[in-house]
């Protein structure tokens, strides 16, 4: 069909005029694109507020003060988190010690009766067999001995230093009970810090999930997706008082909105468009 074919050289032709003007703009501007396909239009303005939204994330405010309050959380509570681990690593230490001479023993037992158990059946064949009955059996018996005496001799050696294991699990409780507390102090003042953060703060992600799910996915000011046969609008989260009038990141001065109903709010976020520009789901 050459009318598709001369359609798609059209189409290509008018792709690669976009690429060349976003290449060579800083600041794209669609109304410079003179172009007669609609859907490369749309391509063309995606790519523009793709570009600024790029730059804006880059433009973000530094946080140093949440990175140094996480430092100093962190030097807090490891210390405490090793002594937390002190009684199973003494108690491991306590039971490999006491268990390796009768661990060596049984080791070498075992070896040396399976050993002659076959030399016996070589040489020997019903003698062999009656022979390595009773060195099974034997076998049997000191394995058995061995064994017990092992436990014993481990049980001993823990008793003996039930009072140092003991002073170690009261001390990895207090220290346990310390990490909560430690934890908790440096949560709250990095929620804090957040509420006050003068743009979007580092937990803003988590914020954001908290208000959706408080919302339950719905538009405050429209009610989207209920009532909606196409399901085509985002949801954004709003400051109520925007940070520019001294307004906070807290969660009661934010609200869900969908992409329409938010750049209706003021003439601030007139230009306010969906930030995901993946294809759109038909219903």
């Amino acid at each position: 069909m050459p009318g598709a074919s001369s359609e798609g050289s059209r189409v290509k032709w008018q792709l690669a005029r976009v690429k060349d003007i976003l290449r060579w703009s800083n600041d794209v501007d669609c109304s410079k694109i003179f172009l007669f396909n609609r859907r490369t239009i749309e391509q063309a303005k995606n790519l523009q507020h793709r570009v600024l939204r790029m730059k804006h994330w880059e433009n973000r405010l530094p946080d140093p003060e949440f990175e140094r309050l996480s430092i100093e959380k962190s030097r807090a509570i490891d210390p405490l988190r090793q002594i937390v681990v002190e009684p199973s690593r003494r108690h491991a230490e306590i039971v490999h010690s006491a268990s390796g001479i009768a661990g060596g023993i049984l080791a070498f037992l075992q070896s040396a009766f399976v050993y002659v158990s076959i030399l016996c059946m070589l040489i020997w064949f019903i003698a062999g067999i009656l022979l390595a009955i009773g060195i099974i059996v034997a076998y049997l018996l000191i394995t058995g001995a061995a064994s017990f005496w092992k436990d014993q001799k481990v049980k001993k050696v823990l008793l003996l230093n039930a009072e140092e294991l003991g002073r170690l699990e009261q001390f990895a409780r207090d220290a346990d009970a310390r990490i909560r507390i430690v934890a908790a102090e440096y949560d709250e003042c990095i929620r804090q810090h957040c509420d006050t953060f003068p743009s979007y703060p580092a937990d803003w992600d988590e914020r954001r999930r908290f208000v959706l799910q408080r919302d339950n996915h719905t538009c405050t000011s429209c009610g989207y997706p209920h009532g909606f046969r196409r399901l085509v609008r985002e949801l954004h989260i709003h400051h109520k008082v925007s940070l520019s009038d001294g307004g906070n990141n807290e969660p009661s001065n934010l609200t869900t909105l969908c992409h329409v109903c938010h750049r209706k709010v003021d003439g601030k976020h007139a230009t306010v468009r969906k930030l995901n520009h993946g294809r759109r789901r038909r219903w």
